[in-house]
């Protein structure tokens, strides 16, 4: 199963904030980076007070869904389908918080209100 080989990795880019989303209408920068064992990337930033996330990928070659858990609820990002490069880059009408745990799911084709399959990446918390 390819959620156990995955060895996830959270890195917030130097001078980015994490910590509780304060309201602050300037908003805050929100990166997050997610690599897996098989040299798969997935980049995320956002600012708290926007509503869209812009979303990077290498390495892959699936159909797949991004999520962000906000107090134990899973809320859809989007999902997107990799070029033949294993390759994806666009944006989400999505509003990104500060702390919150980012996954990604292999899905159906379409858009799932709740994950089908166990994440294949992970943020940590």
């Amino acid at each position: 199963m390819v959620a156990a080989a995955v060895v996830l990795l959270a890195i917030f880019a130097a001078g980015w904030l994490f910590g509780q989303f304060t309201g602050d209408s300037k908003g805050r920068e929100v990166s997050y980076l997610l690599q897996g064992a098989n040299g798969e990337v997935v980049a995320l930033s956002g600012v708290t007070s926007e509503e869209s996330v812009v979303v990077t990928m290498s390495g892959f070659d699936r159909v797949y869904q991004f999520w962000a858990i906000r107090e134990v609820r899973w809320l859809p990002i989007g999902s997107c389908n990799t070029n033949p490069e294993g390759r994806w880059k666009g944006d989400f009408a999505f509003q990104i918080r500060s702390g919150e745990e980012i996954a990604l799911t292999i899905e159906p084709a379409g858009e799932s209100q709740k994950p089908t399959s166990e994440p294949i990446l992970r943020s940590i918390s």
